[in-house]
């Protein structure tokens, strides 16, 4: 089955170097799993980026590792399109944790529980909209899981309800595999 993969392996990988000439790992991760994904060998992949963790200097240090998540994601979707498979594409870019909101003793923030999620596709009914927010000192505020919108009596925003979603979205939830790694998390359909 690997034979299938290096058919649509380019001969010539992308640079790590982005247009801004930084370093960026996720051009060639990009380019390998849309690679995958065309084979028939993949339909999901873990794409990782780092630079993020700014507990010194976090303006500019989160500066640059911004840059570089940003002209990952516009090289996946150009290469994405180049390839003529951008409509299938669902790009969900999460990060573990966020930073705090006050600077620390080196001027950079430390580890904060709230953090954020972008789910991109083209020509969805459920783009361009913003779910959740956080108070002015990054506090996290509950939703209505029904019509996603602020509540006092709703639930704060977790990973887990997103990751549901994308099974849901996916057609996964049921499977055995996504019943092996329970996500205990209520049923949020961010998708209508």
């Amino acid at each position: 089955q690997l034979q299938a993969l290096a058919d649509y392996i380019p001969a010539n990988l992308v640079s790590n170097t982005d247009d801004d000439g930084h370093w960026n790992p996720l051009r060639r991760q990009a380019q390998i799993a849309l690679a995958a994904y065309q084979s028939g060998l993949c339909v999901s992949a873990d794409l990782v980026t780092w630079g993020f963790d700014s507990h010194a200097d976090h303006d500019a240090e989160q500066t640059e590792a911004m840059q570089r998540l940003q002209n990952g994601i516009e090289y996946l979707w150009s290469e994405a399109e180049r390839l003529g498979i951008a409509d299938r594409l669902i790009v969900l870019v999460q990060s573990d944790f966020g930073r705090t909101p006050e600077y620390n003793d080196g001027n950079g923030k430390d580890h904060w529980p709230i953090t954020s999620a972008v789910i991109m596709a083209r020509n969805v009914s459920w783009a361009n909209r913003v779910v959740g927010q956080t108070t002015a000192t990054h506090d996290a505020q509950a939703i209505d899981p029904t019509n996603l919108q602020v509540s006092q009596s709703g639930v704060i925003l977790q990973p887990k309800y997103i990751q549901q979603a994308m099974r849901r979205l996916a057609g996964i939830e049921n499977l055995a595999v996504s019943q092996q790694f329970p996500l205990d998390a209520e049923d949020i359909n961010f998708f209508s």
